[in-house]
């Protein structure tokens, strides 16, 4: 089968090919190249593809083609298109995606995403109206099928996407009542999967198709390579682990968007607390908190309100056996369809730090898989003690053995080798170790009820606001402080505590930092009010002369700096000086009197 290396040759709708531009899709991935005319003859098709790869669009595009060419000869409406997903997180991603696609056909292809309303009175008229996309979990599409609200037969495609998780979720009995509410014709079912296991092929069970077409990229790796993800591993205890990710930050050796893993909802607490003591804000993505409310967490964290995002994928129990039993303080209700190590969509992430080791390799390639997607750049931090090196063993034989069954692959960008994280080994950790101790599982209950405190009073007094104040729901962090006693002190390295190799770039920040404290708007304005006196006497006194211009290059001197800001005359003089660079640099600017 010859691959189909651009969109336009395809034969879809302009309208889609619009929407693809918009979203800067210059041309399909691999995946999308093997799938979308299989999909678009109407094929049943097993796929697996690594996350990132593109699969979201490579199952909507050929579904929205095919309702938008139904639509020219039919006018009934009905739901032509199933769209199953394990979790809430990734059915709101598959909807927003969809919708994007839709942007210059959204009257034609409707879309409704079960999963995020559990507000029965809502949803009947919505599910009334027969949508043409229908997303959801298992759970929600029997529940609605049961009450016959929803109804499938004109139904043309069925899409399960991360098929291998549709049983570990326990939708097993949900799958079996789905079934009944099939039509008899024969219809459409593309499986999505990170993995083909028996998992998989027991759900190709449920669908009596006689045919299907198994797709899978083998010269592709479980993860990017070497050349593009850097995987790293510290060997630290358990009292070192939060003294070394405290040191990593504060000296600038972690940058960008980052998603810090743990394996349980109390330690990305403890995690949270500790950094907040050190000034460093972070949000966690909590299985406890309203659906709408962790959407909206990964939206912001999307868009750059967040560097540090805590979470973790206690919900994925694929592949556990003895799980550890740690943690158990708190025992609330948390959302069955909760996941994040799957699926979502996190953009432009640099780091993934895994400061719990995941408890299965499978587990650590969904979570290193959330950076280096596309053609970026990522890195992959692992903590790792002594009670973990047998599931780094884990980790390394599944890459190497993905490697070895690749022949076809590029050997010299294998992605199955860790290296060990040099500069951390300079860093004096012992200043920092005591502060976690301190934080006690008491504090920790404390601030997850603060947080869902908080969480349901914005959701009661606010929602009525936003829908009319959209713009306005940036204003709702969820990174608040859920700490009452923060030590200010913390929040800077002395620079005779960082390392001699590490001095240049530490300098560099904290001498930018405290050169935006000194010379902030506020401090400006004050000067203007208390020292245009002065200043004015001054230069009358000294004849009328043009006063000596000031060297710009001097200002970088520290010390310079300094004498500067404690004559207030110099600092009313710079400012006339620079008035008069922009003055003269742009005819058009007007700076206070005319003389």
């Amino acid at each position: 089968m010859s691959l189909v290396e651009q969109f336009h040759l395809m034969n879809l709708d302009q309208r889609l090919l619009s929407a693809i531009s918009d979203l800067k899709w210059e041309r399909p991935t691999d995946i999308q190249q093997a799938v979308i005319p299989l999909a678009l003859e109407k094929k049943s098709i097993c796929v697996q593809a690594r996350t990132g790869s593109g699969k979201t669009g490579a199952f909507s595009i050929p579904i929205i083609q095919s309702i938008l060419e139904t639509k020219i000869f039919q006018s009934e409406q009905s739901t032509s298109a199933l769209i199953l997903a394990p979790t809430r997180e990734l059915c709101s991603q598959i909807s927003k995606d969809i919708k994007s696609l839709c942007k210059y056909a959204s009257k034609n292809v409707n879309v409704f995403d079960l999963a995020q309303s559990d507000d029965i009175d809502l949803l009947g008229p919505l599910l009334a109206e027969n949508p043409d996309i229908v997303v959801g979990t298992p759970l929600k599409i029997s529940e609605q099928l049961l009450r016959k609200r929803l109804t499938l037969d004109a139904l043309e495609h069925l899409v399960i996407d991360e098929a291998d998780l549709i049983f570990v979720f326990g939708y097993e009995k949900h799958m079996q009542a789905l079934q009944t509410f099939l039509p008899k014709k024969s219809i459409q079912v593309i499986l999505m999967s990170a993995t083909l296991d028996e998992a998989t092929f027991s759900l190709r069970g449920f669908f009596k198709l006689s045919e299907w077409v198994r797709v899978e990229l083998p010269e592709e790796n479980f993860l990017p390579s070497e050349s593009q993800l850097a995987q790293y591993v510290i060997s630290a205890d358990e009292s070192s682990k939060y003294a070394i990710l405290i040191s990593m930050i504060q000296l600038k050796l972690i940058r960008g968007r980052t998603i810090i893993f743990t394996n349980s909802i109390d330690r990305c607490y403890k995690l949270k607390l500790f950094l907040e003591e050190f000034g460093v804000k972070s949000v966690v993505l909590n299985s406890e908190l309203p659906v709408a409310s962790r959407c909206h967490t990964v939206q912001q964290f999307n868009r750059g309100l967040y560097d540090y995002l805590l979470a973790t994928d206690e919900n994925d129990s694929e592949g556990v056996t003895n799980a550890p039993k740690r943690d158990k303080l708190l025992k609330p209700v948390k959302d069955a369809e909760y996941g994040v190590s799957r699926g979502i969509d996190f953009k432009l992430v640099s780091n993934v730090l895994n400061f719990d080791f995941p408890l299965t390799a499978k587990r650590y390639v969904h979570r290193v898989g959330r950076t280096a997607r596309a053609d970026q750049m990522g890195t992959a931090i692992s903590f790792v003690d002594s009670s973990e090196e047998s599931q780094l063993s884990e980790v390394a034989n599944l890459l190497s053995q993905n490697e070895a069954s690749n022949p076809r692959a590029d050997q010299t960008n294998k992605a199955g080798s860790f290296s060990v994280y040099q500069k951390w080994t300079d860093l004096d950790i012992v200043q920092w170790q005591d502060v976690a101790g301190k934080i006690t599982r008491k504090r920790i209950r404390e601030a997850r009820l603060k947080e869902i405190k908080l969480e349901l009073m914005n959701s009661e007094r606010l929602k009525s606001y936003f829908e009319d104040h959209s713009a306005d729901m940036d204003a709702l962090r969820h990174d608040k402080l859920l700490s009452s006693t923060q030590q200010a002190h913390l929040k800077d390295v002395p620079e005779y505590m960082v390392p001699q190799t590490l001095q240049a770039l530490i300098r560099g920040s904290n001498q930018r930092a405290r050169d935006r404290q000194r010379y902030r708007p506020s401090s400006w304005a004050k000067g203007r009010q208390r020292f245009t006196g002065k200043a004015k006497a001054s230069t009358s006194a000294a004849g009328g002369n043009a006063e000596k211009p000031i060297r710009m290059h001097q200002l970088r001197c520290h010390r310079t700096k300094m004498a500067i800001a404690r004559n207030p005359e110099k600092v009313a003089q710079i400012k006339r000086q620079m008035a008069r660079k922009k003055k003269a640099a742009n005819p058009l600017f007007n700076f206070g009197k005319k003389r």
